[in-house]
């Protein structure tokens, strides 16, 4: 095996650094330290993390891992950081944390006071059959005050170390990260996640990486157009690549190398094995002879859908193990959503529908790692189901807020395993595409517009309650063409078969003194959400859901004016093989001015195109900020 180099990795560092201490011990705390009021990088942050370390030892059949972080309050808003939460992986005693011990350092009359984390303030919690987390509070926490920790780790798992994360809620301004293999004959590769981690790995790709050490992490909040920022942030895991075999025992001077060959279709054979003890074929059967055939393959499923959201309820735990059979979900009505996926697979199947089980990870829990089969990486379960003419609709059994196909969006989540029990079969999760039709007509009446607006929307764009679905940002709304000053006078909402229609009738300020009226791009300040500040980029950009937005606008030109256009108004442009596109047209019209908008998004994960996707937000933001104009002759 190749011995591991000892090689220290340090990127540059901001000059905010070199105020504190990078040889930080228990307890004693710097001068620099009590000054230090505000990170130079990062100015609104509530809380800094000082300086943290870790250092993975690692044995034959384990790892222990140490980590120490000292974090200091800067204002307000950082006090929360006195509630600490350790993740880790309980199920059958994988993980254990070994020991642990906290302190609030204050300072009274320039002298430090010491608050220890009791023993009775330390207590667990478990989140699912796989993981558990211990809490705790530190005392005495205010503004100025800092706070330090040290806990010590033992994972059994060594096929894959989620070994180190540098990026946080809160800046860093020292993290380092040591390891320390004893056991003479495991080889690891180390995976590097993030902008700065990834430049590091291949800059000493031959050599191997035993160190690392970087300075001024800004706040994973500050990282745009992911899913999971906390998954996404800067860090490091290691994966067993190979091992030493000693011909006899390890003294031995005879050995062989034997590479890690892990099996994603071997846990899927046990995943597989244990979910056909819960499906019960016949159950699926009898209910679904109680649901109406429809005119069509489509019209049908429609019904299977209705029905099982009319009748079944989600108990609010969500998981990959299920707790009832198919049976015992019917006779109870509710499960968790293991349960709940397993009955509906059971009734598409006795309908003579072709359904697949996909083992998922959400958004929540973190992007999946396809070369490491691990099960405790999925945390829900979902349908697959495959047309006859091939359309691929995913349906949650344990939310169905949205219409058929539209699955909760925290589900689609790069790829999920097919549960097979011969098979290892991977699928790409992508949900069908959201559209937004907007039809905005202004009539003049009394010196005024009277404006009706009609929006139809489907998939994640229908309003449920006028909420934002989960998982979904709050994007920039569209726009009134017309930029006038409008009273709100009726509105009408109606359900439709696959989407929603609203309609909106309003009436604009008397525009009699106006020497112009601007008509503007209704979709300008959703396309200012998609400002691209980062000069590179290694990871994906990751976009909520493909979409479509068509807008037309027709404004009558009152009496005394003229419509203004100006030169190279319309536009078009795509970009990544046409994966999102858009463009904007004007013209005159029977004595109407109109205005054509649309933009789409036709795949919602974007890997290593960065420049291409800027320049093209670049240009098309730029090009929405034109205005046409409505002057008086």
């Amino acid at each position: 095996m190749k011995n591991f180099i000892l090689l220290a990795v340090v990127l540059s560092a901001i000059s905010t650094f070199g105020q504190i201490n990078p040889k930080t011990k228990w307890g004693q705390v710097s001068q620099e330290e009590i000054n230090y009021t505000q990170v130079d990088f990062e100015k609104d942050a509530g809380a800094v993390i000082l300086y943290e370390t870790g250092l993975t030892r690692i044995q034959w059949g384990s790892y222990e891992t140490t980590l120490y972080r000292r974090i200091k309050i800067l204002n307000e808003n950082g006090i929360e950081a006195a509630n600490q939460e350790i993740k880790y992986y309980s199920y059958k005693n994988q993980e254990k944390i070994l020991s642990i011990k906290a302190q609030t350092i204050n300072f009274e009359s320039g002298n430090p006071v010491l608050s220890e984390v009791g023993k009775d303030a330390y207590f667990d919690t478990q989140q699912n059959e796989f993981w558990s987390t211990r809490k705790f509070t530190f005392p005495n926490v205010k503004v100025g005050s800092i706070i330090e920790f040290e806990y010590k780790i033992e994972d059994k798992g060594i096929n894959y170390i989620d070994a180190w994360r540098f990026q946080h809620k809160y800046p860093t301004l020292y993290s380092m990260y040591d390891i320390d293999n004893r056991s003479g004959a495991l080889d690891f590769v180390s995976l590097a996640i993030g902008e700065q981690a990834v430049k590091l790995s291949e800059r000493y790709k031959k050599s191997g990486i035993d160190k690392w050490e970087l300075k001024n992490v800004p706040s994973y909040n500050k990282l745009k157009f992911v899913y999971n920022p906390v998954d996404a942030s800067e860090r490091v895991a290691l994966q067993l690549k190979g091992y030493l075999n000693f011909d006899g025992d390890a003294m031995s001077h005879s050995s062989t190398y034997e590479t890690v060959s892990t099996s994603w279709k071997e846990m899927n054979s046990q995943a597989y094995s244990e979910y056909i003890k819960y499906i019960n074929p016949g159950v699926g059967k009898e209910i679904a002879s109680g649901i109406a055939d429809g005119k069509t393959e489509l019209e049908t499923l429609q019904n299977i859908y209705n029905h099982f959201k009319a009748n079944y309820k989600w108990n609010n735990y969500y998981g990959i193990q299920p707790r009832k059979t198919n049976r015992e979900v019917v006779n109870t009505k509710t499960g968790n959503s293991a349960d709940l996926n397993l009955l509906l697979h059971s009734i598409l199947n006795g309908k003579g529908f072709k359904t697949d089980i996909i083992l998922l990870s959400t958004r929540d829990n973190g992007k999946p790692v396809g070369n490491y089969p691990y099960l405790g990486q999925f945390d829900s379960l979902i349908n697959l189901v495959t047309t006859s003419n091939g359309e691929k609709l995913f349906i949650d059994a344990s939310d169905m807020t949205f219409d058929l196909g539209y699955a909760a969006i925290k589900n689609f989540n790069y790829m999920g395993l097919i549960v097979d029990g011969k098979n290892e079969l991977f699928v790409e999760l992508i949900s069908p595409i959201s559209t937004n039709q907007t039809v905005m007509n202004y009539a003049v009446k009394d010196q005024h517009f009277v404006q009706t607006r009609t929006e139809k929307r489907n998939g994640y764009f229908k309003q449920i309650n006028r909420t934002i679905p989960q998982g979904i940002r709050p994007y920039n709304p569209i726009l009134d063409a017309v930029d006038l000053r409008t009273d709100e006078l009726n509105v009408q909402t109606k359900e439709e078969d696959q989407g929603q229609l609203e309609r909106i009738q309003a009436k604009t300020v008397d525009f009699t003194n106006a020497n112009f009226i601007a008509v503007r791009n209704p979709l300008k300040n959703l396309l200012s959400y998609y400002s691209m500040n980062e000069f590179s980029r290694e990871r994906a950009l990751e976009f909520d859901f493909p979409f479509h937005y068509k807008v037309s606008v027709v404004v009558d030109i009152p009496e005394g004016y003229n419509a203004e256009i100006p030169a190279g108004y319309d536009s078009q442009s795509t970009a990544s093989y046409k994966d999102m596109g858009y463009s904007q047209s004007a013209e005159v019209r029977n004595g109407k001015l109109v205005l054509h908008v649309e933009f789409y998004l036709a795949k919602p994960t974007i890997q290593n195109k960065y420049k291409e996707i800027k320049s093209f937000f670049d240009k098309i933001i730029l090009e929405s900020n034109k205005s046409l104009l409505l002057k008086k002759s």
